[in-house]
């Protein structure tokens, strides 16, 4: 605050965390100083443009703040999602619902017919060989030099294989590669749904919110390890599945799915209690630790800042967007959920 006569003296990586303590602190007067300096590639960013069309719309310039939030509107990313929450709650923009549906617009699913004889590729079985060995250093450059020249039709072919096969952390790749709506049930697949909501209903979580965790996590790979040491769909440490499952080391096994979901839930389950059911928080304590989630935690309650502030001024790149992530996903799963549960109502 001493020092904002200067501001504009600083560089561009120094303005953005200014703007964003401006906004862990709610001071939009602070967050508008840093961002009129910023150089106008900064400005460009989505994540700025968002915040600037917010200050706009509490200054009460309503037609700016819609033309701010419009250019954001087919975003696919954290701040289009925002968008479109911000759209849809706003009696003022009712007008603008139609445009912003687009984010939740669910694509007819591509036929799981494949003329493509992928199970006799052998570049495709030294790739998935390695990442069964999870020699992620070599399988990953493989992997991009193997899809890299595939067309959309060959990628959600693809796709569609390695989901039949049950390897979704390469089936979401190529799916995400495609950037076409029509991989979406391959992006977002919907699979240990079972133990998920069995989970779930045990200890109080919201199923969705764990689907889209599991899917940063681990990409649905209940085998895989990180250099960490945390284990399976999850990614949990053994330390912590001892403290949370309560139970002798000998009866653990993280890469038993049921188990792992289980006490990954129950460990999300304490998280959310420890941080007063704050999503962001949680799953910034998930990611970064419950240590520095609770030096955030108390700015949080101090200032009132709003759930997507905070998301903001996570000061970790890594852990700002894996919560981010994480958000999409679940608001994704929420939907597909709610189909889920629409579909057994009508079974019962």
């Amino acid at each position: 605050i001493k020092g904002l006569d200067s501001v504009a003296q600083h560089p561009s990586s120094t303005l953005e965390i200014v703007a964003r303590m401006a906004l862990r602190k709610g001071n939009f007067k602070v967050f508008h100083q840093a961002y009129t300096s910023f150089p106008e590639e900064t400005k460009k960013k989505d994540n700025w443009k968002y915040w600037e069309a917010v200050r706009s719309y509490k200054r009460g310039q309503f037609s700016k703040a819609k033309e701010q939030f419009h250019d954001l509107t087919d975003k696919q990313n954290f701040y289009g999602y925002l968008t479109t929450v911000q759209l849809k709650k706003n009696k003022r923009y009712r007008v603008a619902n139609r445009v912003t549906n687009s984010f939740f617009s669910f694509a007819k699913p591509v036929p799981n017919k494949n003329k493509f004889s992928w199970a006799e590729n052998d570049h495709l079985k030294d790739i998935l060989k390695l990442f069964k060995l999870q020699n992620f250093s070599i399988g990953l450059p493989e992997w991009k030099f193997f899809i890299k020249d595939f067309s959309t039709h060959e990628l959600l072919s693809l796709a569609s294989y390695l989901s039949n096969i049950q390897i979704y952390d390469r089936s979401i790749s190529a799916a995400i590669y495609s950037q076409i709506d029509n991989g979406f049930k391959f992006r977002y697949p919907l699979v240990y749904k079972d133990a998920i909501m069995k989970a779930c209903k045990k200890n109080k979580v919201p199923p969705w919110l764990v689907m889209g965790l599991i899917r940063q996590e681990s990409r649905f790979n209940k085998e895989i390890k990180s250099s960490a040491g945390a284990i399976g769909l999850m990614q949990i440490l053994p330390k912590t599945a001892l403290e949370t499952y309560n139970k002798n080391q000998s009866e653990l096994d993280l890469t038993i799915s049921t188990q792992n979901i289980f006490i990954g839930t129950k460990y999300l389950s304490k998280l959310l209690k420890q941080f007063n059911s704050s999503i962001p928080l949680s799953l910034a304590a998930y990611n970064a630790g419950p240590s520095r989630a609770k030096k955030w935690y108390a700015d949080f309650s101090k200032y009132n800042t709003s759930p997507a502030m905070f998301v903001e001024s996570i000061p970790f790149k890594e852990t700002r967007e894996y919560v981010q992530t994480v958000i999409i996903s679940s608001a994704i799963y929420e939907e597909l959920f709610a189909d889920i549960i629409l579909e057994r109502g009508v079974e019962k």
